[in-house]
């Protein structure tokens, strides 16, 4: 039966994050600055519609803004990638350095109505990521954490990346350069070739071994476009996340119920964060419907469904479709015990497990 039957009442909610002084760091690098530890954090998914989740989470008039540090690009301010990234060698100063509090927000700070946030959609795919943040937290400011991670359709977010490494442009050339390194062009005649050495070297890799780590270097070793499929596998990135946090310090939400139902979607994701809403001085987009459509970054007007080989979508979607029903039924059972998920989100997660036309 499907879990919308099960009404509104069905999605739980995490107790209230009431921070406490503890969670306000005071050791700053440069002695004076006072700066706070980020207990919210967007963990992903890349191409999902994180920046959308993001940018109506930033709104908020008690969510501190993160600062540029250094050579930083305007990038950074949305996705730090410290905990699993090439910065993390740089140490906790320089992440902290990205969360000064403003000297008329220091009583709010000390009170925990001031919240950061690090919005990195790699961290739910990167192994390395939670057991570094669990280990460097204090226990009590730990507890305090709340995990949002959105998702999509992986066989269209797969789509996104192959659409994009074909686009010509810059930023994208890793996954081009992937193409190419496998003897093919980057054009939309690889792609069938490309998913069928993607889906049996991910599926060589799932018999090989059960541990995230080794399946995510193995996926990666094979090639970029290859781990790109491998991190569509959600429920083995949430199962391990799990390994660190309990259930009830995650949010998880899919592309299309933000889009659908942004009000109800955000609401819920506040209420996980322990964030007021509803304050007539700091409206946000989301509460008076002004926010933008929920997309995942330079997918408008790009290639897609519709335009790529009918018998590659195909490929695609019988890959992740016993993945997308075993996430769906986890969710099912699990839903009174995770922080928040709609009955909408899963009712959008169980029809991935079916073919889109």
């Amino acid at each position: 039966a499907s879990c919308a039957a099960r009404g509104p009442q069905a999605s739980a909610r995490a107790p209230a994050a009431t921070a406490a002084p503890t969670a306000f760091v005071q050791d700053s690098s440069n002695g004076h600055e006072p700066r706070l530890w980020p207990t919210i954090f967007v963990i992903g998914c890349g191409r999902c519609g994180s920046t959308s989740l993001y940018t109506m989470l930033s709104e908020h008039h008690d969510m501190l803004q993160t600062q540029l540090v250094g050579n930083d690009t305007e990038w950074v301010r949305k996705e730090l990638e410290f905990w699993g990234g090439a910065t993390f060698k740089h140490g906790l100063g320089y992440y902290f350095d990205h969360f000064p509090v403003p000297r008329d927000r220091l009583a709010d700070a000390l009170s925990g109505q001031l919240r950061a946030m690090d919005s990195s959609p790699s961290y739910s795919s990167l192994s390395v990521v939670p057991s570094r943040i669990k280990a460097a937290y204090p226990a009590n400011v730990v507890a305090q954490m709340r995990m949002l991670l959105i998702l999509r359709n992986p066989a269209d977010r797969f789509m996104s990346y192959f659409c994009r490494a074909q686009s010509g442009s810059p930023s994208w050339a890793l996954f081009a350069n992937a193409v190419r390194k496998l003897g093919l062009p980057a054009a939309t005649s690889s792609m069938g070739e490309v998913v069928r050495r993607a889906s049996e070297h991910v599926s060589a890799c799932l018999q090989k071994t059960s541990a995230h780590e080794e399946r995510a270097w193995c996926a990666w070793q094979g090639s970029p476009l290859f781990d790109v499929l491998h991190n569509g596998l959600y429920l083995q990135q949430l199962r391990h996340w799990l390994a660190s946090f309990p259930p009830s310090q995650f949010f998880v939400t899919t592309t299309m119920d933000l889009e659908a139902h942004a009000r109800p979607v955000m609401q819920s994701a506040f209420d996980f964060a322990g964030m007021a809403t509803g304050d007539p001085e700091h409206v946000l987009s989301w509460e008076n419907g002004t926010h933008g459509a929920t997309h995942a970054n330079g997918d408008a007007d790009k290639c897609g469904r519709a335009s790529l080989p009918a018998a590659a979508v195909a490929q695609l979607d019988d890959f992740y479709a016993p993945h997308n029903a075993a996430l769906a039924k986890w969710l099912h059972v699990h839903q009174g015990s995770l922080g928040s998920v709609r009955d909408e989100a899963i009712v959008d997660i169980e029809s991935w497990s079916q073919r889109v036309s």
